[in-house]
C-alpha cells in the first residue's frame, strides 16, 4: 500500500492533565449499565462505562486500545510489505500514514519491543466504522482475541477484532457506500495505545477542498493533523493503598458530582503520572476546597483554551498543596484566575482555593484531582481515598457513579 508520512507533534506533550512525561498501557473494563451501588449515588442515567472512564463524558474522542473499539476500520499484525518498507535496508515505518487513494488514516507501531500511546486530533471530517464509542462488549464481543494473531486484543468474548473494510474507491467518493459513518465531530480526536508491530486503520478523511487549482491542475492536499505519540512504560502498583491518605471531599456544594474517569481509566489516566487520578464532572465555577491542611506549592493559572485538540494537551491550569501529612495533592483544569490563594500561603481544610474549569485538554468541564508522594514532575500518582462532605464511610470513586 503507497503511504505519506505524516508529521507528528514533539513528544513530551501533557494528556489530559497529566504534568508527566512516561505512560503505561491502561486496562479495559466490561461495558456496564450503571445503577447505584452506595450511600453516596443518587439516582442515575444510563451511562457507558469501559476502562473505567464516561463514554459520553468525552465529547468529540474516540478511545481504542489494542484493537478493542467496534469504530475502529481495522485492526493487526504490521506488514512493512504493506507500506513498501524494506527494513533490512534500514526502511522505518511513520508513526502516522495516509493513504493517497482511499484517504485512510493508519496508526503504525513499528518497534519491536515499545507499546506506544497516539492523541491524533483530525480537523476535517472523517468517517468511521461505528458511531458506538463504548468498547468491545457493546458489539457482543467484537474486538477480542490478540494483537499476535491480528484481531483486536482488548476485553469482550469470542470473535476476531474490527473486520478490514475494502477502500477499493478513490477519495472523491468518500461517502457511506462502504459501510462507514461520519464520526459527528470535527474536529475529531483519537486516543490509541498499539502494541509492538502492529497497526491499526483509524478513519478515512474526507476532504471537502478542491484538491485542483483554477487550471485543473492538481494541487498539494494540505492534511491538518496534530499528534502526540509517546512511550509506554508500566505503572509499578506495588505500593498499595494506604488508609492514611483517606481526605475530604474537593468539590463544594452543588453536588453529587459524577466521577467521569476513575482510578487506571483508558482515557487519559493510563500513565504513571495519572493512574490514580480521579476526575468528577462538575459546572464551571464550583468551588474546589482544600482536602487537608497544608500550604500551597505552586499555582498556574494564566491559560484559557479549552476543548480536546492535542494542541490543549500543554495548557492546563492547577493548583499545587503539599498537605501537613507530606502527601502532595494537585487540582488540574481549573478556571482561569480564579485561585484564591498563592505559593507559600498555608490553607486549612475546607478552604475554598480556587473554581473548576475546562482549561486545557478537556472536553467537558471537570476537576482532575491527583496525588503524589513529592513534587517531582515525574512523581508517580498514589491511590487515595475521600469522604463524602455528608459523612459516612471513605470511597475511591469509580467511573459512572455520582458523589458528594
Amino acid at each position: 500500500m503507497a503511504s505519506e508520512s505524516i508529521a507528528t507533534a514533539p513528544t513530551g506533550a501533557k494528556c489530559g492533565a497529566a504534568k508527566r512525561s512516561t505512560t503505561n498501557t491502561a486496562r479495559q473494563d466490561g461495558t456496564t449499565s450503571v445503577t447505584p451501588l452506595n450511600a453516596h449515588l443518587t439516582d442515575l442515567t444510563d451511562l457507558t462505562v469501559t476502562g473505567n472512564f464516561v463514554v459520553e463524558s468525552q465529547v468529540g474522542c474516540y478511545v481504542a486500545h489494542n484493537g478493542d473499539a467496534p469504530w475502529l476500520l481495522s485492526h493487526g499484525r504490521f506488514d512493512p510489505d504493506a507500506f513498501g518498507l524494506d527494513e533490512a535496508a534500514g526502511d522505518t515505518a511513520p508513526d502516522l500514514s495516509v493513504d493517497p487513494d482511499s484517504m485512510v488514516l493508519s496508526v503504525i507501531n513499528g518497534s519491536h519491543d515499545t507499546t506506544l500511546s497516539y492523541f491524533i486530533t483530525v480537523e476535517h471530517t472523517v468517517l468511521i466504522r461505528s458511531l458506538d464509542r463504548g468498547g468491545p462488549h457493546r458489539r457482543g464481543g467484537a474486538g477480542a482475541g490478540s494483537a499476535e494473531d491480528g484481531s483486536g486484543a482488548g476485553g469482550g468474548g469470542g470473535g476476531g477484532g474490527p473486520a478490514a473494510v475494502d477502500f477499493a474507491s478513490d477519495a472523491s467518493d468518500a461517502g457511506t457506500d462502504d459501510g462507514l459513518v461520519e464520526a459527528g465531530h470535527t474536529p475529531a480526536t483519537f486516543v490509541l495505545v498499539l502494541k509492538p508491530r502492529t497497526t491499526a486503520d483509524v478513519c478515512r478523511i474526507v476532504l471537502t477542498d478542491d484538491p485542483t487549482d483554477q487550471a485543473g491542475e492538481p494541487v498539494e492536499i494540505e492534511l491538518r493533523l496534530t499528534s502526540d505519540i509517546k512511550e509506554v512504560d508500566p505503572v509499578d502498583l506495588i505500593d498499595r493503598f494506604n488508609v492514611a491518605h483517606t481526605y475530604d471531599f474537593p468539590l463544594g456544594p452543588g453536588g453529587p458530582y459524577l466521577c467521569s474517569q476513575g482510578v487506571g481509566g483508558s482515557f487519559t489516566h493510563f500513565y504513571p503520572g495519572t493512574y490514580h487520578a480521579i476526575d468528577f464532572e462538575c459546572p464551571v465555577g464550583t468551588a474546589v476546597l482544600a482536602v487537608g491542611d497544608g500550604t500551597i506549592v505552586e499555582v498556574q493559572q494564566e491559560n484559557s483554551v479549552t476543548g480536546c485538540h492535542v494542541s490543549n494537551l500543554f495548557q492546563w491550569n492547577s493548583v499545587m498543596i503539599r498537605l501537613n501529612d507530606g502527601v502532595y495533592v494537585e487540582y488540574v483544569h481549573i478556571r482561569r484566575n480564579s485561585c484564591l490563594v498563592r505559593a507559600g500561603d498555608a490553607v486549612r481544610r475546607g478552604d475554598k482555593i480556587c473554581e473548576t474549569g475546562d482549561v486545557g485538554f478537556c472536553p467537558s468541564p471537570h476537576l482532575h484531582i491527583q496525588m503524589h508522594k513529592s513534587s517531582d514532575k515525574d512523581a508517580p500518582t498514589i491511590m487515595f481515598a475521600l469522604r463524602s462532605s455528608s459523612g459516612g464511610d471513605a470511597f475511591i470513586p469509580e467511573a459512572g457513579k455520582r458523589y458528594g
